[in-house]
């Protein structure tokens, strides 16, 4: 991506700096502007996707800049969603879904966290906390006026399992987990083991490789019906990809290539301690959800005493090679035993032809069905509307 304004007829493009800049205006229902998505760099310079504020952190104890993007509809009284996204899943990745969103009418939020993108870095073992203070801020910033549907990829679930404790009143009840983080004792997965052995400063090296990695793999599209490394044969995959996406493979991996570029001109810092509170105790850091089973035990009490019946949704890849099947029946066990059911209620489902890295991908078909799925009962998320 050109540090440099380019010009496509006669119009100078908008650097990702200046959109930053931009990002500290409010949010309007006219903050979407009419651009190409072929034109990937005016695209990626919209101030929605840039949106910050700062204010001062009564956890850290100094000034913070929170930072966010808004997919689809910018009208703040559309059906809206928030997304936690995984290790590297902040506010780049509502491009990955912009189109989507804008076909089926919703407004989905997609926050960075700290040390990710435009947030303000802070010590690990803040992480937790600055996160959960800073979701009630860009909300507000956001314009949001009713309650939303939290939805959580990976390492984002920890994160959304605090906010659900803590802030319950901004969400739905409908939750939904997609390939849930499994600390590597109960998945049994070999790699995230062997990590959790490392000492921690070696650990954080490794977000060097987790960078290179993810540059180099993430968002490969299978243009054929073979198995191109991660992705099984999806059938039909280019019309999906169209439906989903508005281009066809190769354009599409084109513009993600682009989004990716963007995101590593940021920081991404905080991925690395991410991966880190995965892989070791994360007892100390991930507050109210380091134990899954103990988490569910006091939800499912918390549900019963405050009389709300919440819906939790856990949605796996077929192909899961960082969760692992060990790790999918773990989740479900805990979240769907008898104990729990008797506070909220929880169903699982299994993407095929799918892996840990692309499950949340629009043509996989499972985001387009979760936002049909919102958006049909009482025009999205009605009973939380003011």
């Amino acid at each position: 991506m050109s540090t440099e304004p380019s010009r496509q007829n006669g119009t100078p493009a908008v650097t990702c700096a200046q959109a930053a800049n931009d990002g500290e205006n409010a949010v309007t229902k006219d903050a979407a502007t009419q651009v190409d998505p072929a034109d990937v760099e005016r695209f990626i310079a919209q101030p929605r996707f840039h949106y910050k504020f700062a204010y001062h952190s009564s956890i850290a104890k100094k000034e913070i800049v929170a930072s966010y993007s808004i997919a689809g509809k910018q009208d703040p009284d559309a059906a809206t969603f928030v997304y936690i996204g995984g290790v590297f899943g902040g506010r780049f990745h509502a491009m990955f879904v912009d189109y989507l969103c804008v076909k089926k009418g919703v407004r989905g939020i997609f926050p960075d966290r700290p040390g990710l993108g435009s947030f303000t870095a802070v010590p690990m073992e803040q992480r937790t906390e600055v996160f959960l203070e800073a979701i009630p801020k860009i909300f507000e910033h956001a314009g949001v006026k009713q309650k939303v549907v939290l939805m959580a990829l990976s390492g984002g679930v920890p994160y959304a399992l605090n906010f659900l404790w803590y802030r319950p009143d901004l969400f739905s009840n409908d939750v939904y987990f997609i390939s849930p983080w499994i600390h590597p004792s109960k998945s049994g997965v070999r790699f995230h083991y062997w990590a959790s052995m490392l000492p921690a400063y070696m650990t954080r090296s490794m977000g060097k490789f987790a960078v290179f990695m993810l540059k180099t793999l993430i968002a490969r599209i299978p243009k054929d019906g073979s198995n191109r490394k991660f992705v099984k044969a999806i059938p039909d995959l280019e019309t999906k990809i169209q439906e989903t996406c508005g281009g066809d493979a190769d354009e599409i991996e084109r513009r993600r290539q682009a989004y990716i570029n963007a995101l590593f001109t940021e920081d991404v810092s905080g991925s690395a301690e991410d991966y880190l509170l995965g892989v070791k105790d994360p007892t100390h850091t991930w507050g109210v959800a380091a134990s899954y089973e103990e988490y569910a035990k006091m939800l499912s009490e918390k549900c019963r005493k405050d009389g709300t019946r919440l819906k939790l949704h856990g949605i796996f890849a077929a192909n899961d090679t960082f969760v692992g099947n060990q790790g999918i029946q773990y989740f479900c066990d805990v979240f769907g035993s008898t104990v729990a059911k008797e506070g909220f209620d929880f169903e699982s489902g299994i993407v095929e032809n799918s892996n840990h890295e692309a499950v949340a991908l629009p043509e996989m078909g499972i985001i387009g069905k979760l936002m049909d799925e919102y958006q049909s009962k009482s025009d999205g998320v009605s009973e939380g509307k003011e």
